[in-house]
């Protein structure tokens, strides 16, 4: 009988006692790649990812960069293998395609050219594009039928994400024109290409969207006539000006009256100006209706044609129709009409402002603002106490280009009851620096002296003096009678200061 030999019992192998996976070595193409984008590419990221997330233009500025002096040489050799470029990722093989493409020899360029046009994708696209502008005549050469080859194999969103260098070439310094307008453009403008067009018109580059509509104006008359008065209404103001410029000069009578009728109610002001000037020249039956519904247009360029076009065919100044709205208790169009006639108000409409003010919110309030400096020749008393609250730079400026009329008769009494106005904090530090903007040094310490005693008005004098003491004062002379003056009185009592008030004016004037 034969024995059994019992197999010894072995130990089995759990999950976690497997040795742990370990990496393959990164090929020598990889290598080179990540070595040289490590340069460029932040911290601890993946350089190719990071170098296909870039945006054309910034892959304009990355091929400048692959030159500088202190960038590693990307003339590699595995760069231009062609068994390496074809063993690895489609993200890999043009990653490295396009670092070769930004060498600085000149012969290098132009191999990798020449491989590009074997591998499309969005970078070799981008980079046969670049070259079109380098600086070597035999590298152009070899760019452009690059271009036209790769443009026949990508997909149309590689194409339409690597356009806007195709619009760069326009004003580059080096690029062939002739190319450009008798092989490139004439391509996009087939038949075949028209999707790719239609993409670019909504483009995010708003560079390639201006030149994508005016290369779609000159198209089939149709589908052109569509996409110009699609543009009347673009958001981009650049676009609605091209496509009002592009009506007058190349539609119909017919269709420039249509479509400028359209344009009355474009976002741009510029296109509504043109198209109002166009409508005015034209002798039209409802063009005084125009006129005065344009006259409470959003816009003050709009407004100001409207008050030009009347006044010169005799239909009067534009300045009663924004009165009789106002007069009228209409809400239907206040804020144009305070608009309007903030620009052009004349002394009896001061009171249409300060009533308008009480119900406006910040936005009318500046507008009134605004008119009452102009119905009253300046910035009076009142104006200056309602705009103190108000942040808005541009009327802060026009506030301290306004004749300051509150300033010209200003009494110590006056000045000592600006303490009681319900400011807040900030408010009432904008008028510390109105003051000692306006006031000279001198006139500005003579108030001082002759503010009033007693009463709740002691901090807000001291308020004054700081400011006073505080503020750069530019070039103030002052004469031997006057500082003795002003001396004798600090030294007295009728002042009402306190005693360190008065003896740092005193040092101050002393080193006057």
């Amino acid at each position: 009988m034969t024995a059994t030999i019992a197999a010894p019992c072995l130990p089995t192998l759990m999950d976690e006692d497997m040795p742990n996976h370990v990496a393959p070595p990164p090929t020598p193409l990889e290598d080179a790649v990540t070595t040289t984008l490590r340069y460029y590419a932040p911290p601890d990221s993946d350089g190719v990812a990071w170098l296909g997330a870039q945006t054309p233009l910034a892959l304009v500025r990355l091929d400048e960069r692959l030159r500088r002096w202190w960038a590693p040489p990307s003339e590699q050799p595995v760069l231009l293998d062609w068994y390496s470029l074809g063993q690895a990722a489609p993200t890999l093989r043009d990653a490295a395609l396009f670092i070769a493409t930004g060498g600085a020899n000149g012969r290098v360029r132009e191999r990798s050219l020449q491989m590009c046009a074997k591998m499309p994708g969005k970078l070799t696209l981008a980079a046969a594009l670049i070259r079109c502008n380098d600086w070597a005549a035999p590298v152009r050469d070899a760019a452009q039928p690059v271009v036209m080859t790769l443009l026949g194999l990508c997909d149309m969103a590689d194409v339409q994400w690597a356009w806007p260098l195709a619009v760069r070439l326009r004003d580059a310094g080096r690029a062939d024109r002739d190319w450009i307008g008798s092989v490139l453009e004439p391509w996009l403008c087939e038949t075949g290409q028209r999707s790719l067009l239609e993409s670019l018109l909504t483009h995010p580059d708003g560079r390639t969207r201006r030149y994508a509509h005016s290369i779609a104006f000159n198209q089939d008359p149709h589908w052109a006539e569509m996409v110009r008065k699609r543009a009347l209404h673009d958001p981009d103001p650049q676009v609605a000006k091209l496509a009002i410029c592009h009506v007058l000069g190349h539609a119909s009578e017919e269709d420039i009256v249509a479509l400028c009728r359209y344009a009355l109610q474009a976002p741009s002001s510029q296109v509504r100006v043109e198209a109002l000037r166009a409508l005015a020249a034209r002798d039209l039956p409802d063009q005084a209706a125009l006129l005065d519904a344009a006259a409470f247009d959003r816009a003050g360029n709009v407004r100001s044609l409207v008050t030009w076009l009347r006044r010169d065919r005799g239909q009067g100044n534009t300045i009663s129709l924004w009165r009789d709205e106002l007069d009228s208790g209409r809400r239907g169009r206040v804020r144009e009409a305070l608009e309007g006639l903030a620009d052009h108000a004349e002394a009896e409409d001061a009171d249409r402002f300060c009533s308008a003010m009480r119900s406006m919110g910040l936005r009318g309030q500046r507008t009134c603002l605004r008119g009452l400096i102009r119905a009253e020749g300046g910035l009076g008393m009142s104006v200056l106490q309602a705009s103190l609250d108000h942040t808005n730079a541009g009327l802060r400026a026009l506030i301290s280009s306004a004749k300051p009329l509150w300033s010209a008769g200003l009494s110590a009494e006056t000045l000592a009851s600006m303490g009681e106005w319900p400011l807040s904090c900030s408010a009432r530090e904008q008028l510390l620096r109105r003051l000692a903007g306006t006031l000279s040094r001198w006139q500005f310490l003579e108030l001082l002296l002759d503010f009033p005693t007693g009463g709740s008005g002691e901090h807000w004098r001291s308020e004054l003096i700081e400011c006073w003491l505080t503020h750069r004062w530019g070039y103030s002379p002052l004469g031997l009678e006057r500082r003795r003056a002003f001396m004798e009185r600090l030294q007295g009592s009728g002042h009402g200061w306190d005693g360190e008030e008065a003896d740092r004016v005193a040092r101050a004037l002393e080193s006057t």
